[in-house]
């Protein structure tokens, strides 16, 4: 059983590891990974999404288990990092990056090792979890920053909310692909087959830029937020999406595809929206680097506690 958990994760991290080298070497170079980036989060990732999502076989009681269940999750880890940073009383930027090391997660990393696991069925599960969680965690993580962050004199609160949601490309990719869904209208020829080919490309570009971007430098002083997001990525959000997906009756392998994403590290991303709105980016970067190492071990233990309590393999 771990053998075949560990099958599954370990393409995963050993992607991230050459990514990482590549990094360490200047191989191809900074300019290389800041467009990987750009390329993934604006026209690749949300391809993917538009080409699962549209032709996804959607039932009220599925929607019901992963939407319940994610969001279970995400607002008790949420909750718990916004008391929490309060009392320790930390400052604003720093409060907004220890809240996306709490709250968000790597769904690239997370569809990889679903698919690892399960095949397509389990990428499938995978991204309509993604498909749930993606709005909420941008709508409820940009508003949080967005208001933590706000100046005196400032631009309008709610227009800035709006404008930060509407140009994420992310949720764009996911409402054109439910658009298709419900109207019935997919496969739509070429456009489908093109969107999925093209999303295909995302998975192992990102999981190298991912390592690429890791870094150790400045990581002692982050201790305490990093125990914080910690304790709500890999202890609170997967332990209550855990609970949701009990109490609702989901499946075992949809609690272990949930389980995924509640014991994979924080989004990538999570660096470059804490730059662009004000963070602390040095201090996101530190949450990202430890995090991903951490996972190391919390994604095969979790799992083959999962697997174990409930005979995914035998």
């Amino acid at each position: 059983m771990l053998a075949t958990i560990l099958s599954a994760i370990a393409p995963v991290f050993v992607i991230i590891m050459v990514g990482m080298l590549l990094g360490r070497l200047g191989f191809p170079g900074p300019d290389f990974w800041r467009g990987a980036d750009r390329l993934c989060y604006w026209v690749l990732f949300p391809c993917l999404l538009f080409a699962k999502i549209s032709e996804l076989e959607i039932s009220p009681d599925l929607v019901t288990m992963v939407a319940g269940s994610a969001y279970l999750g995400f607002f008790s880890s949420l909750i718990f990092i916004l008391i929490t940073t309060k009392l320790l009383g930390m400052d604003q930027p720093l409060r907004t990056s220890v809240l996306q090391g709490g709250c968000r997660h790597n769904t690239f990393v997370a569809l990889a090792i679903a698919q690892g696991l399960f095949g397509m069925q389990g990428l499938a599960l995978a991204t309509l979890v993604s498909a749930f969680l993606i709005p909420m965690t941008n709508i409820a993580i940009v508003t949080s920053m967005v208001t933590m962050l706000a100046k005196p004199g400032g631009q309008n609160l709610f227009q800035a909310i709006i404008k930060d949601l509407i140009r994420n490309p992310l949720l764009v990719g996911l409402a054109l692909g439910f658009l298709v869904n419900f109207s019935g209208l997919a496969p739509i020829p070429v456009i489908s087959t093109t969107a999925l080919s093209i999303g295909q490309a995302a998975l192992p570009l990102i999981l190298l830029s991912v390592g690429a971007s890791i870094t150790w430098s400045g990581s002692g002083r982050v201790l305490v937020p990093f125990g914080l997001s910690a304790m709500g990525k890999f202890v609170i959000f997967p332990t209550m999406l855990m609970v949701g997906g009990l109490l609702l009756g989901a499946e075992p392998m949809l609690l272990a595809v949930l389980l995924v994403f509640g014991t994979v590290p924080t989004a990538a991303s999570s660096y470059t929206l804490a730059a662009s709105m004000g963070g602390d980016s040095p201090a996101m970067a530190s949450i990202i680097t430890w995090q991903t190492a951490l996972s190391f071990l919390t994604l095969p233990v979790s799992l083959l506690v999962v697997f174990s309590m409930f005979g995914l393999i035998n």
